[in-house]
């Protein structure tokens, strides 16, 4: 048989329902902070610039579950630890990981932007016979010129490849500045 009235269910519960829910309901922040399971969160690196401090922070269930409220993307933690020095220990190796990508990538583009130069130095040897050619040999100086215009065109792209890379470079800290 239902119970209807809600006296009914306060007195089939011993009138302790709303004594519950209020002693519940007045826990205050700090001690939902004060969680006897407290861990070490640390975040995936978004930047080289990053330092290990600033991607481990301590926390609790509570307290997690505000930062991802507050905008924490699950996808940017990389793990949780219950111990500081794991944490520590681990957040650093991340840091030192991102740090040697971003140094092989400045290596790459090093590289790239001296094949650039190297291509295009060679392209500009190629147009200087061609007009070297063209000069010694009038019948055949159309078809230097066209080679050597087109190669101009191939100068010029590379140029702008070169612009590109080059802007790209980031001035990265030394190894021994870590």
């Amino acid at each position: 048989m239902p119970i209807k009235s809600s006296d009914k269910v306060k007195t089939a519960l011993g009138n302790h329902l709303g004594k519950e829910i209020k002693k519940k309901s007045a826990i205050s922040e700090a001690s939902m902070f004060a969680s006897p399971l407290e861990f070490f969160v640390v975040e995936k690196p978004q930047s080289y610039t990053q330092r290990s401090g600033e991607i481990m922070f301590k926390s609790s269930p509570f307290g997690f579950a505000k930062q991802v409220m507050g905008g924490l993307s699950p996808e940017m933690v990389h793990g949780f630890y219950l111990s500081e020095d794991e944490a520590s220990r681990i957040a650093e190796d991340l840091v030192k990981k991102v740090m040697e990508a971003a140094q092989a990538l400045e290596e790459k583009k090093a590289d790239v932007t001296g094949k650039l130069d190297k291509t295009i130095h060679k392209l500009q040897k190629e147009i200087n016979r061609h007009m070297n050619e063209a000069s010694k040999d009038p019948v055949a100086a159309d078809k230097h010129h066209s080679m050597a215009e087109r190669k101009m065109q191939m100068i010029k792209a590379l140029r702008e490849k070169h612009k590109m890379v080059e802007s790209s470079k980031k001035e990265l800290p030394k190894k021994d500045e870590e």
